[in-house]
């Protein structure tokens, strides 16, 4: 699958972007997993990984999703990615600490692959082309987290996310997030995301209401102030 750059610049720097819009495994792939490894079941909420956690094994998710970030020592939560189809591809290859905790978004089933193992899978083609697209997103992702944590202003960032966001649902203009669900992946606290959302409100950017959610109302505006770093 190749992403058309014009229809998915602004999607795919979202956390919420997932692997499986840019890469498939077949059910042969699949079948030639299972020889390999070993299923592994998750119920929902409950932690797959633990930050701190050496990864010696391929993690492939067959059902369900999860979710990846870091929390503080305050708690505040900073959403990195969610998956659905691998989990920790990065540090099964670096061999160092995994920088974050993974839980399940709702009941997941995993496919594990020991590491002694692991060469015999990755020589089929399109598991090893899987494997590097759902890298290479997650390298874009993580690049543009990078971008709104060291130049962007919460404005910015709180804009940038609902912009992925519409950019994901293009055939619905509200989106149904919380002020809490924002603020975990913009890594905000929640009253900074609630002014800023009264911000973009008051230009005339979006309209919020508790029941329905935010409605865009200027989208090229909203798209400026969420990738354009002077705000």
């Amino acid at each position: 699958m190749v992403i058309d750059p014009k229809r998915d610049i602004f999607k795919t720097t979202s956390p919420v972007y997932l692997e499986s819009n840019i890469c498939r495994l077949t059910a042969e792939d699949y079948d030639f997993i299972r020889l390999h490894g070993n299923a592994q079941k998750y119920k929902h909420n409950e932690v797959i990984i633990y930050s701190d956690t050496i990864i010696d094994k391929l993690l492939f998710i067959i059902k369900g999703y999860v979710r990846c970030s870091i929390i503080n020592s305050q708690g505040l939560e900073k959403i990195l990615h969610y998956n659905d189809m691998f989990i920790a591809l990065e540090s099964f290859f670096h061999e160092q600490p995994c920088a974050y905790q993974a839980i399940a978004m709702d009941d997941v089933e995993l496919l594990v692959v020991e590491r002694n193992k692991s060469d015999t899978v990755l020589s089929r083609k399109n598991i090893r082309d899987a494997f590097l697209k759902a890298l290479s997103l997650r390298c874009r992702i993580l690049g543009w987290q990078l971008n709104g944590a060291i130049i962007s202003k919460p404005l910015c960032k709180v804009s940038r996310i609902i912009c992925s966001y519409y950019s994901l649902e293009r055939d619905k203009q509200k989106i149904k997030l919380t002020h809490q669900e924002i603020a975990s992946l913009a890594g905000l606290h929640r009253v900074t995301v609630t002014n800023s959302l009264k911000s973009l409100k008051k230009m005339g950017v979006i309209d919020t209401d508790s029941r329905e959610g935010i409605k865009i109302k200027d989208w090229p505006k909203l798209s400026r102030i969420g990738f354009d770093s002077r705000y």
